[in-house]
């Protein structure tokens, strides 16, 4: 395929960098924006190129000719006056007979071409439009398309104030058929974004091909620094959909906006305080943010189709406006109980995309070629939990909106926060790594010893201090390394709630015979069944947790009283004891029990309580640990 670059803009807003040099001549890390260009059409055997050349036009010439040696075939046309990203191509018309690749001259891209002409080619359009979020969505040239990627509006800056629009922006990469010049007047200067896509989408077949690869412009100063870091952090390379990237799978109601029963409006739906940064800190790494959402509303009929398109209309804009974005939004407007009134009886099947099942996890994968393995999910619900086990993610549940309060036995997430931007700060700079990594490096030394038993590693600490995170992470590590760990969470010999007396202190409110008499069995590799705690009800809940470790070489015991006897210090070969303040207990404490249900008054009497029985009595367990590290990190 041939490739026309346009490379006569005078890039005035770089000032002073393009008042000597053309812009497609400026640097980007020591190398000219077009030769990389050029490298990446070379790239995929894109090697007949012509450049719309103006500004500057003759120092372009020299450089092409100097680089002859390793550049793709190029010739240079010299336009005679300047005539916008469309009007030129009438002065190369002869060339242009065969569908061709058009490519805007301050763009920096690293993109599949070959995914991107195979659609092209399948669609069978009169263009294809490259389009893509970004962060600056108000002030970008917005394209929408429909579920066949047909383009269906073409919004040009600036747009009034108060509209909503997707965030799908024109990223000045085109693959056009010849046809295209039966619609550009000669001789007359225009764009393709301002006055031709507007003017035919509605009558000719033009499609969007929406993709997270990294195409940015580097039209001004603080783009070109911007674009100039990624080129050298390698992100420009690796979010080519030529390499699986990681994804976070984010749910909607209640994850991302305020859950309000049915969203079935735009103006019911509110972001949550703090997401719209935690979106834009996703946005910055190389993780893909992925809205999943069951949207039942449709199948009940309280909205459209079209409605739903609205309301997603304004998340997106309202993101951009605090310059996040969204990759891509799925959903499934179906429910598999019918024979209500008034319902849309079409959407009333058993399908293949609403959650618990992983269809819409499925599809984003087959699309934007997502590693798995490195991805996550986070959710409200058991639903969203359950989805991301079936689909293999790592799971994070939230305390906002349902707060995962559905849970079962099969569906604990694997990991819990308080909300998205917590979760957020999770996934970005996982905590404890370095004392991890050490620990796992002794445990492993340890196990090159001749044993006829597993490990017991114990890993203490007062209540919402982090410790079940710790151990979830410390099992994964010791995955890495190749050794298979056993995670017990001692929470669940807990007394029942109403067992409980106000005489019992800490040690009282666990069934700590129990505990030691399991531990000991599962260290002699006995089997042990238990039934679990739910912390929501204070009543063991689901069918009995059978415990193996026949072929485990770690166990890895997780609860406050993992000290706190003298047969569990026994039992324990190596011992974690995670240190918390008493501001953090309480901060995180309050939070845990407002989740449970209970009222401020209620939460200050148990706290000042256990900040008598419970807090001092299982700081002191720290003197008996091998290691002691800090808290859980704040993210507030």
């Amino acid at each position: 395929m041939r490739a026309v670059i346009l490379v006569g803009g005078k890039g005035t807003r770089l000032g002073s960098v393009t008042s000597q040099l053309p812009k497609p001549l400026v640097p980007v890390n020591g190398k000219a924006l077009l030769d990389r260009q050029l490298d990446q059409l070379r790239r995929y055997d894109v090697t007949d190129v012509t450049l719309l050349a103006s500004h500057l036009s003759e120092q372009v010439e020299a450089h092409v000719e100097a680089r002859a040696d390793v550049l793709p075939r190029v010739r240079i046309y010299r336009e005679h006056a300047p005539l916008g990203t469309a009007g030129g191509l009438h002065e190369i018309a002869d060339e242009l007979t065969d569908p061709f690749l058009l490519v805007y001259g301050d763009v920096l891209f690293d993109v599949d071409l070959r995914r991107l002409i195979a659609a092209h080619r399948a669609w069978s359009g009169l263009a294809t439009l490259v389009v893509h979020p970004n962060d600056h969505p108000y002030d970008s040239d917005l394209v929408e398309i429909d579920a066949g990627n047909r383009v269906t509006a073409v919004h040009s800056k600036p747009h009034a104030p108060g509209q909503h629009f997707h965030n799908l922006v024109n990223a000045g990469m085109y693959v056009l058929s010849p046809r295209i010049l039966d619609f550009i007047p000669k001789g007359v200067s225009t764009d393709f974004g301002r006055d031709i896509f507007p003017a035919i989408f509605a009558t000719e077949r033009i499609f969007g091909y929406a993709t997270p690869e990294y195409i940015k412009d580097m039209g001004t100063p603080d783009r070109l620094a911007r674009v100039s870091a990624d080129e050298a952090s390698g992100k420009v390379a690796r979010w080519n959909l030529e390499h699986s990237r990681p994804a976070v799978f984010l749910d909607r109601d209640g994850v991302i906006n305020e859950a309000n029963g049915y969203i079935d409006s735009p103006e019911k739906l509110r972001i949550i305080p703090g997401v719209a940064d935690a979106v834009h800190r996703l946005n910055q790494s190389d993780y893909l943010s992925i809205v999943v959402t069951n949207q039942p509303a449709v199948a009940r009929n309280l909205t459209t189709l079209d409605g739903l398109d609205a309301i997603h209309r304004k998340l997106e804009s309202e993101l951009g406006e605090h310059h996040a974005w969204l990759d891509a939004i799925f959903f499934c407007p179906h429910h598999p109980d019918g024979g209500f009134p008034g319902e849309n009886v079409a959407l009333k099947i058993d399908c293949a995309c609403r959650k618990p099942k992983a269809g819409m996890i499925d599809e984003a994968r087959a699309r934007l070629n997502i590693d798995m393995a490195r991805s996550y999910i986070v959710g409200d619900s058991a639903r969203d939990i359950l989805c991301g086990k079936t689909a293999g993610v790592t799971t994070i549940g939230v305390r906002s909106g349902e707060g995962c309060k559905d849970v079962a036995l099969s569906s604990r997430p694997d990991f819990m926060c308080e909300d998205l931007p917590e979760a957020v700060e999770f996934i970005l700079n996982p905590p404890w790594s370095q004392e991890l990594e050490a620990l796992a490096r002794d445990i492993v030394s340890r196990l090159k010893q001749q044993r006829d038993r597993p490990l017991a590693i114990a890993i203490a600490g007062n209540s919402r201090a982090g410790k079940s995170t710790f151990a979830e992470l410390l099992r994964r590590e010791l995955q890495h390394h190749g050794v298979a760990a056993l995670k017990v969470s001692l929470d669940d010999w807990l007394v029942p709630r109403a067992e409980r007396t106000a005489a019992m202190g800490v040690m009282d409110r666990f069934q700590v015979a129990e505990i030691e008499r399991d531990v000991a069995a599962l260290i002699s590799r006995r089997p042990v069944s238990h039934q679990p705690y739910d912390a929501l009800t204070g009543a063991p809940r689901g069918d009995a947790i059978v415990y193996l470790a026949e072929d485990v070489e770690v166990i890895i015991l997780d609860g406050v009283v993992a000290l706190g006897t003298e047969p569990l210090r026994t039992l324990s070969d190596v011992s974690v004891f995670i240190d918390v303040s008493l501001e953090a207990w309480r901060t995180r404490g309050a939070a845990f029990l407002a989740w449970k249900g209970h009222s401020p008054e209620e939460i200050e009497t148990i706290l000042a309580g256990r900040t008598i029985d419970e807090f001092s009595v299982i700081a002191a367990h720290a003197r008996w640990a091998s290691a002691v590290v800090t808290q859980l990190r704040e993210t507030r």
